[in-house]
């Protein structure tokens, strides 16, 4: 089986950064080469998809369409690749250099993988209209835990197999007739391994969007919490950050990649909320980064985190009231935090690595197949 994932880099502005940081370094690598130091970064999802397909027998590819790099580099390999004299004449003819659409680039690639699954992990970036021309060739294959509105053109009627972690998704696509699992997000073990102790140890802390229009009930809580307690963000600012002023006043800039690892691994307390529209179902990857980095996870109830995780694995709020309590007495008493986050840890390396994930993708697209 082959499948080839197409993916967004996120965030983007930390992402370009970091380039910018190395562009001489960039700029000089093949395609391979570049996939391995963009990876290295940890950016997003990373590659932990293929490289755990790889490990199941599975071959895996990855596209990152809002990369251009990606897409210059791999036009290039593709260029020189297979019938390098049709695709030189192509692009001379197309008269396009380095600014070749996107479509023509995913177009070669999926003849250059022929894969037997296209998977979209929402939002991808990839328009569904153009996709339908491959939907009597493999399984159409989407992961969807954004809003409807960010997908480009979404067009249920190709898709296979829906895989979701909300269950009000999963009822909704069922109900059209689409194969629909759940599906949650997952922790790569191999990140403990490029973390260390630094002394940069922070009391509470929290990665994430603040100050959007999905974001109004988190933003007044941690406005709160940044009020009364030694608290650090990171994350991009939202349009309405101005009506939370401790939040400005906290705000430590845009971070991704191993650096955000790096701050989970050295935080004591992570806080976790969760957009507006997710009717208190916990649905984000913070979850599983949190706890499998080793930090404490405090996070808003949700109705299906009790069925997921033993009680001492974490700990839960109801409202920013019970919210700083906690705070207050889990700063208190370091050996209670400790437990609480040895307990987390060790759940998610048990029972929710990218490895097991991997295994149920593979068990239900082996299933479809063969049927």
């Amino acid at each position: 089986m082959k499948i080839l994932k197409f993916d967004t880099i996120h965030p983007i502005k930390f992402y370009d950064g970091l380039v910018q940081r190395n562009i001489d370094i960039v700029k000089k690598k093949s395609f391979e080469d570049y996939l391995d130091w963009m990876f290295s970064q940890r950016i997003n999802h990373s590659n932990y998809y293929s490289y755990n397909l790889f490990k199941h027998g599975v071959e895996g590819y990855e596209f990152l369409i809002n990369d251009k790099f990606f897409l210059e580099k791999l036009n290039t390999k593709l260029l020189f690749d297979s019938n390098r004299g049709l695709r030189k004449a192509i692009k001379s003819i197309l008269g396009r250099g380095n600014n070749i659409s996107w479509q023509y680039t995913v177009s070669q690639y999926i003849d250059h993988i022929n894969p037997d699954v296209i998977f979209l992990r929402e939002p991808s970036g990839i328009d569904y209209n153009f996709l339908n021309q491959y939907a009597s060739r493999c399984l159409i294959v989407t992961r969807l835990n954004c809003q409807l509105q960010a997908c480009c053109n979404l067009n249920p009627s190709i898709i296979d197999v829906l895989l979701t972690g909300q269950s009000e998704f999963k009822a909704f696509f069922e109900l059209h007739g689409i194969e629909s699992y759940i599906m949650r997000d997952a922790f790569e073990p191999e990140i403990l391994k490029e973390c260390s102790q630094d002394n940069s140890k922070y009391d509470i802390t929290f990665v994430g969007a603040l100050g959007g229009q999905y974001h109004k009930r988190r933003s007044s809580t941690l406005n709160e919490i940044a009020k009364d307690f030694p608290f650090k963000w990171w994350g991009p600012k939202g349009k309405n950050i101005k009506n939370y002023p401790y939040l400005e006043n906290t705000w430590q800039g845009i971070t991704g990649g191993l650096d955000m690892f790096k701050i989970y691994y050295n935080s004591k307390i992570v806080l976790n909320d969760y957009p507006d529209f997710t009717r208190n179902e916990a649905v984000n990857q913070r979850i599983f980064e949190v706890m499998g980095s080793g930090s404490m996870l405090l996070t808003r109830n949700a109705i299906n985190l009790k069925d997921e995780f033993p009680e001492d694995c974490l700990s839960m709020y109801y409202d920013t009231n019970e919210c700083k309590e906690k705070i207050e007495y889990y700063l208190d008493n370091e050996r209670e935090r400790s437990k609480i986050a040895k307990n987390g840890q060790e759940n998610v390396l048990r029972n929710h690595t990218y490895y097991k994930r991997m295994g149920q993708l593979i068990s239900i697209l082996q299933n479809k197949i063969d049927n």
